[in-house]
């Protein structure tokens, strides 16, 4: 996949974000919150391909790498790459292996001509000159986001795709789609709550949830990080101890909240119980003193009057 990377990038869509370097989460978060706080577009459209891993063409993927490579040895290898999961028997082989790390490349790669009908060929024509319909188009492996100041263009648009997909892909994008318009967050009323404008909706994607003003986490990563948090305070309190794993869980978890506009959410419900900082001393002690087993636990003492804890020593494995 080294040796080929640069061929299939070159062929895939900018907004094309996941599972490639420098094209994660954090770029697909960094566009749409520009996206979003333009005000540019007034509408978007989430879509989602059905079972996409099982129902790729896989003699359809082979013909499009051969097209693009032309080292025969090598093409060898990436056909029993490519056909190893394929049911014996079958007369269109289907389904890309899940587990591969070539597979999500694959992927990137076999939605590719779907990038490029939706950004070159989903145009009309005013005045003589030819506007895209879809404004703002980012894909995340098979999470498709469309924006846009017309419904009915994007209404056209969506059952161009769907239709596209079927007909040069093999591919089914889920019918339960709607055309929303994004969402904007109205001044605090007496409570001191601040609720969406009727009517509008958060741009959920990536793990984010976005609107014209904000970008918060998704609530389903909200309480995964309250679940993880309360168990480490109670272990610290209970047992003087922290295992690696939750402390990598939490440093690598909150990193999602300093990305978006939770400062409330580490005030009240972060700091005065954690220290982010101390987690980190628990992983770089763990690296600098060869503690690699996940279950392995570090001792902690607490510092009198701080709140906070000193590290002591590791335990096993075995005795966590």
């Amino acid at each position: 996949m080294l040796a080929v990377e640069k061929h299939l990038t070159a062929r895939m869509y900018r907004y094309c974000v996941g599972n490639m370097p420098r094209r994660g989460i954090e770029d697909a978060r960094r566009n749409v919150e520009r996206w979003a706080r333009s005000g540019d577009c007034k509408y978007f459209v989430k879509l989602d391909i059905r079972h996409f891993y099982q129902t790729v063409k896989l003699d359809k993927l082979s013909a499009m790498m051969h097209d693009t490579i032309k080292d025969r040895r090598f093409m060898a290898v990436m056909d029993q790459i490519i056909y190893s999961s394929a049911e014996p028997g079958a007369e269109v082989p289907a389904g890309l292996a899940i587990g591969y790390y070539s597979s999500p490349w694959l992927a990137n790669f076999y939605l590719g001509p779907l990038d490029r009908y939706i950004t070159d060929q989903l145009v009309k024509t005013r005045r003589g000159k030819r506007i895209r319909i879809v404004k703002h188009y980012l894909r995340y492996v098979d999470d498709l986001l469309l924006q846009g100041n017309s419904k009915t263009d994007l209404k056209r648009a969506v059952k161009k795709i769907m239709q596209f997909a079927g007909r040069e892909l093999g591919l089914e994008v889920k019918a339960c789609w709607e055309i929303c318009e994004v969402g904007e967050l109205l001044p605090p009323d007496g409570s001191g709550r601040m609720k969406l404008k009727p009517g509008t909706k958060r741009i959920d994607i990536v793990g984010y949830c976005f609107t014209r003003t904000n970008t918060t986490v998704r609530a389903r990563n909200f309480l995964r990080v309250r679940r993880l948090l309360r168990l480490i305070v109670r272990r610290l309190t209970r047992e003087r101890r922290m295992t690696l794993r939750s402390a990598q869980a939490a440093v690598s978890r909150l990193g999602w909240f300093s990305h978006a506009d939770s400062r409330f959410f580490l005030q009240k419900y972060v700091q005065p119980f954690i220290d982010v900082g101390f987690m980190k001393e628990v992983i770089s002690y763990a690296s600098k003193n060869g503690i690699v087993r996940e279950a392995a636990g570090v001792y902690c003492r607490p510092v009198n009057g701080k709140g906070g804890y000193h590290i002591l020593h590791e335990r096993g494995a075995a005795a966590a």
